[in-house]
């Protein structure tokens, strides 16, 4: 009888063992699924419940869904703060889901210097045509430096070669072959030359005025502007409100920012080259993450 018992006994375990291996991670699933529900609904705003349902839609946990949305509501609240004391102004565009929001201030900032990476971006305004020629970079070396790290990018109407650069003191040049099929008219940035700062330099202006850039093709086209990864709002901060535009972007797909002055009309691919944070030429939700880990560990060091 009592081998009868252990035998029931170890039969009763085998089932019960079988039907929680098959029913517990359907009901942990369930649990987590209400659990993420209410953490959405915990939020009063519409557009904030939008960004929640987001994270908790793109395979985020319950947890780092949380931390990011504390991110964005501190974002928020730096958005208005400055907006109170003049400094943004954001604007809800009528019968759209774009969002415009104004800076109070020069495009490139001249009391602020962003901490993280600067770059350079090459801008080809003239892609309509087949060229080839080289770039002439010159840093004023105790405000910037050519930093070792040249970027490139390629789209399917635009075929750059691999630009060859040649370093030399403190200047860079890089040779570029342009090849089109005359059909595509657009922007594009064609490539981002990493920069470094030198010890006169307090600011996004002192940075930018620092670099000039020659084409010895003599065809014009090209532009550049400089960005700090992460400088959404191109203000030279990085912070919480940087997060909270990036988050906006992801869930509104647009967003567009305006300045008192120092804009042209390629300005604008700088906000979109600083939500880059990874360097992977795709704007995610990877972006948002490394930049909220980001801020984070920046405030711990303070």
């Amino acid at each position: 009888m009592k081998r009868k018992v252990f035998a029931g006994s170890a039969v009763a375990a085998a089932l019960l063992f079988q039907l929680t291996a098959v029913s517990f991670p359907a009901y942990a699933a369930e649990y987590d699924a209400v659990q993420k529900e209410e953490f959405v609904s915990s939020f009063s705003d519409a557009e904030t419940k939008q960004v929640a349902q987001y994270l908790v839609d793109n395979g985020l946990s319950l947890e780092e869904s949380k931390d990011l949305m504390k991110t964005y509501e501190k974002g928020l609240a730096i958005i208005a703060r400055e907006s109170e004391n003049s400094g943004i102004a954001m604007y809800d565009l009528e019968d759209s889901a774009d969002e415009e929001i104004h800076i109070d201030a020069p495009f490139y900032s001249e009391t602020n210097l962003a901490s993280t990476d600067h770059y350079i971006a090459v801008i080809n305004t003239n892609v309509d045509r087949n060229v080839r020629g080289c770039l002439d970079f010159l840093f004023h070396e105790k405000y910037s430096y050519y930093d070792n790290e040249v970027l490139y990018f390629l789209n399917n109407d635009t075929n750059i070669s691999k630009l060859l650069p040649i370093y030399e003191d403190s200047d860079l040049s890089l040779t570029y072959k342009l090849i089109t099929d005359g059909t595509y008219t657009g922007t594009d940035i064609m490539c981002l030359v990493k920069v470094g700062t030198g010890i006169n330099t307090f600011s996004e202006s002192d940075l930018r005025n620092s670099i000039s850039m020659v084409d010895t093709s003599h065809i014009g086209g090209f532009k550049m502007h400089t960005f700090a990864l992460g400088d959404i709002d191109h203000n030279g901060i990085v912070n919480e409100a940087d997060s909270t535009y990036l988050m906006k972007f992801l869930v509104l797909l647009s967003l567009e920012f305006s300045y008192n002055s120092g804009t042209d009309d390629t300005s604008s691919l700088m906000n979109i080259a600083a939500m880059n944070f990874n360097l992977d030429d795709k704007i995610d939700l990877e972006d948002a993450v490394s930049l909220n880990r980001y801020i984070a560990n920046s405030e711990n060091a303070e």
